[in-house]
């Protein structure tokens, strides 16, 4: 399946709105668990803070995608690299913290694969933007 732009733009804006949701949602169980365990509560503040950065980054890159594509297509793979790593680091925190089982790996997986076909259609549409700002493959008929 090819992704448009627009399909691709509304990916970015509808995960950026859910992220910054459930990012709100987890500053309330950062507080909770800052009055019970801090050094916990400083762990997983850390990692609800970066990941509603990324919320917002996916966000503004949705917004902002045609323009991206043909200016600042390195912006969203780097969003994209940074997503994909934080799902890394946040399964090896859990893993670290004996929060990991195996009903985590589903999600995980599917977050990962996820990634990389936003990876490879970033990079596929970005490449289009170019062949036709360049005349490659346009034909008058």
């Amino acid at each position: 399946m090819k992704e448009s732009t627009g399909s691709l733009r509304a990916f970015f804006i509808v995960i950026g709105l859910l992220g910054m949701i459930g990012g709100g949602l987890g500053m309330l169980g950062v507080l909770v668990l800052l009055a019970a365990k801090p050094v916990w509560g400083v762990l997983l503040g850390a990692c609800v803070v970066i990941n509603l950065a990324l919320s917002l980054a996916y966000f503004y890159c949705g917004v902002k995608l045609p323009e991206l594509l043909k200016t600042n297509v390195g912006f969203v793979l780097k969003v994209l690299y940074a997503s994909l790593t934080m799902t890394g680091v946040g399964t090896l925190v859990n893993i670290v913290l004996g929060l990991f089982t195996v009903g985590g790996l589903l999600p995980t997986l599917i977050s990962v694969l996820i990634s990389i076909y936003l990876i490879n259609s970033v990079k596929r549409l970005s490449l289009q933007r170019e062949e036709a700002a360049d005349g490659v493959g346009f034909t008058p008929f």
